[in-house]
Parts: C-alpha cells; sequence; structure tokens
C-alpha cells in the first residue's frame, strides 16, 4: 500500500519529503489560471499618505527600516503631530529617513539648523541639498540654501531663483520678486506622477489598490543621475500594510549604458525570507515608456511588461497599497484611463 505523508514546516507543504510549488499546489485546489488579469481598475487614483494612515502605522513602518515611515514621524515629533513636539526624536528620525536618500528629510535637517536644534554633521546634508537645488530646481532648497551659504552673492542667487519660482517664505524677503509659476496653466493630473530624485535622493508616492483588480500603467526613467548607493530606479510596488513587505516592478539603470533592465523582486523588511527575482531579458532606453498591467492575489503578484506573459512572485501577504518610488533619475507614471 503506497502512503502519502504531508507536513507544513515553517510555512512550506512538503508531500513525502519533498517541497510543493505554491503553482503546484494551487493547481491541485482549483486555481489553475491564477495568471489570468483580473478585471480592470479604471477608478480615479487615491493618493494614501503615510499621515493618514495614522501613528501606529507610521511606527511600525519607520521601526522596519520604511523610509516615509521615519520621515513621518520626523515631522510628527517636530511639529507636534499626534505626539508631543521632542526635537530630539525628530532628529533621529530625520536622521534615519535621510541615510536612506529622503530628500524630504535633508530639507528637515536644514531647518533645524538653521534653528540652532541639530548639532550632528552637516556637511553632506548640506552637499544634498546643494543637489537638490542645482539638480532638480527645488524652490525649498534654493530658499534654504540662500539661508544657510555665507557666500552672500551665491546665497542671493538661490533666494532669487527661489523667489521667482513663487516659494511664498522667499517672496516674503523679496517682496518685488516675479512669480513665475503665477499664471502658468497647472499640470496636476490625479492619473499622473512626475517624481524627481536626484543622485542619492529617493522618494515615494502611495495609492490605494484594490486587490483582485488589475492597475494599468505606463512607467519610464529617464533624466538619469548615478550614484555609488543608490543605482537610479523607477518602480512599481504592491505592499502589505505591514510590515513593509512589497512584490516590486523595477526599472533600473545600468552604470555604464544607463539602458534600462526590468525585474519583479519581492522585498521582505525584515529579511528572514529568501529574495525572490525575475528579469526581462529585453533592455529599455531611458525616457521609453513601458506599459504594465499589475495586479496580485492572495498568493501571487503579477507584472505583465508590454502585453507580455506576467513575471509571477509568490507572496505570503495581501497587497494593500500600490506605491512608485523613484531615486536618481524623472520617473513618470500615468494610470491609465477606460477606454472610450
Amino acid at each position: 500500500m503506497l502512503r502519502t505523508t504531508l507536513e507544513l514546516q515553517a510555512g512550506v507543504l512538503k508531500v513525502n519529503g519533498q517541497a510543493v510549488p505554491l503553482a503546484v499546489l494551487l493547481a491541485a485546489l482549483g486555481n489553475k489560471d491564477g495568471s489570468k488579469t483580473p478585471p480592470a481598475d479604471y477608478s480615479a487614483p487615491v493618493t494614501l499618505s503615510m499621515r493618514e494612515r495614522g501613528l501606529e502605522v507610521a511606527e511600525v513602518f519607520a521601526l522596519n527600516g520604511d523610509v516615509a515611515g521615519q520621515f513621518d514621524l520626523c515631522d510628527r515629533y517636530l511639529n507636534g503631530i499626534g505626539v508631543a513636539k521632542d526635537t530630539d526624536a525628530a532628529v533621529r528620525w530625520c536622521q534615519k529617513a535621510y541615510a536612506e536618500g529622503s530628500g524630504n528629510a535633508a530639507r528637515a535637517l536644514a531647518r533645524l539648523k538653521l534653528q540652532g536644534r541639530y548639532h550632528g554633521d552637516f556637511q553632506s546634508v548640506l552637499a544634498r541639498l546643494q543637489e537638490q537645488a542645482d539638480n532638480d530646481g527645488s524652490r525649498e532648497a534654493q530658499f534654504l540654501m540662500s539661508r544657510l551659504l555665507e557666500d552672500r552673492e551665491k546665497a542671493d542667487a538661490y533666494l532669487r531663483s527661489a523667489a521667482a519660482k513663487g516659494f511664498p517664505e522667499a517672496l516674503a524677503l523679496l517682496p518685488g520678486s516675479v512669480d513665475e509659476t503665477k499664471d502658468a496653466p497647472s499640470t496636476d493630473s490625479p492619473w499622473q506622477l512626475e517624481l524627481e530624485a536626484a543622485a542619492g535622493h529617493y522618494d515615494r508616492e502611495d495609492y490605494q489598490f484594490e486587490r483582485r483588480m488589475s492597475r494599468h500603467l505606463r512607467i519610464s526613467l529617464d533624466d538619469i543621475k548615478h550614484h555609488e548607493k543608490w543605482a537610479p530606479m523607477a518602480g512599481i510596488c504592491l505592499n502589505a500594510v505591514m510590515p513593509s513587505d512589497a512584490a516590486c516592478l523595477r526599472l533600473q539603470a545600468d552604470a555604464n549604458t544607463n539602458r534600462i533592465t526590468v525585474s519583479a523582486e519581492l522585498i521582505y523588511k525584515g529579511g528572514s525570507n529568501k529574495p525572490q527575482r525575475k528579469a526581462l531579458k529585453q533592455r529599455f532606453e531611458p525616457g521609453e515608456v513601458i506599459d504594465v498591467v499589475a495586479w496580485a492575489d492572495d498568493y501571487q503578484a503579477y507584472f505583465a511588461v508590454n502585453g507580455g506573459a506576467p513575471l509571477v512572485l509568490d507572496i505570503g501577504f495581501p497587497a494593500e497599497t500600490i506605491s512608485f518610488p523613484c531615486s536618481g533619475g524623472t520617473c513618470r507614471v500615468e494610470f491609465q484611463r477606460a477606454p472610450e
């Protein structure tokens, strides 16, 4: 008589001592076509900031190394939002977010420096602030540089530039300046997202995500800026609420050719699970727009690129949000609308 033994060890099913791949298990359970694209979600995208998720969620994310959670705690302690003001805690979380490449944290540390409340190493912060001011054209960074520099000629140039772009604090110091953006038509659209991250900087936007529905997107990475620590990257990530696990499609620029590699990767913040990575052989040019359909079920995350077969990742968490990380370049994302 043949006997079959079933064991479940550390979340892995073994049949007669052999691990059973998830795809085989799902097929046995009747889910033979898990890669079939579910109905499209063409509703207007809704942003989901860390602030909207609440203090407890921000703390969990921050403790698991999430830069958005770290900066949210920095801002909360700095301004007393939901917590008592605490400069030491604000500086601590700002430094953690800054170490992960947060441009917001660099500007927050600069403001703390101007207020005499930051006494740590400031040279690297100043260098990053200058990158934001010069390379990204950040109005706030230009204003902060104007307050920090001893060279008054350079400082005044930064101040005039920030005022010309309509930055309120700069306009208050130069009331006769012309706001070049005042009469410019608005290009803001909930369907389009553009993030600009200098070399060594990281940015991200989060949105609500409907599991078991698919999001049709277009994404590109351009204006590439290399850095020794952070590679130029644009991404689409399906995230767990806690503790920041994510299944991501990444567009990453080659250090020598700038050509774009596309890969799907599973990221566990805790580092206890074996990483997964699946890459396309095709390479893309900087600025080339890539069509992506992203969705997830209870077991897997899927990323179909330019109409091809999806890159599939086994996940052990429900995907609750979709986010778009960006570093070292200009990342553009467009949510597709329903066909007319």
